[in-house]
């Protein structure tokens, strides 16, 4: 799981969600830039971590217990692909 870069991946991701919690209502251009910027970056950093993972499940073969494993992972991936979509949009309807 590290050889993907989750654990430095997470934290930019929860020191982003901190910052926005922290910074509600005195929101600026420049922190919103930021904060945009961020999500974004986040989000093809999970584009590319997803891309890596599908390459390593060969197509119509019998899953072995690594690609179980790598199946359970690539579903996380969509799940985080949304919510920081959702964060976005919500982002700039919020603005």
């Amino acid at each position: 799981m590290e050889s993907f870069g989750w654990t430095a991946f997470f934290e930019e991701l929860e020191n982003v969600f901190s910052l926005c919690q922290s910074q509600i209502g005195i929101a600026n251009e420049g922190f919103v830039d930021y904060v945009t910027q961020k999500l974004e970056l986040s989000l093809q950093n999970v584009k590319k971590i997803q891309e890596v993972l599908e390459i390593a499940i060969e197509p119509e073969t019998e899953l072995e217990e690594e690609e179980v494993v790598v199946r359970k992972y690539l579903d996380l991936i969509s799940t985080l692909q949304s919510c920081i979509i959702w964060l976005l949009s919500y982002w700039d309807a919020y603005l």
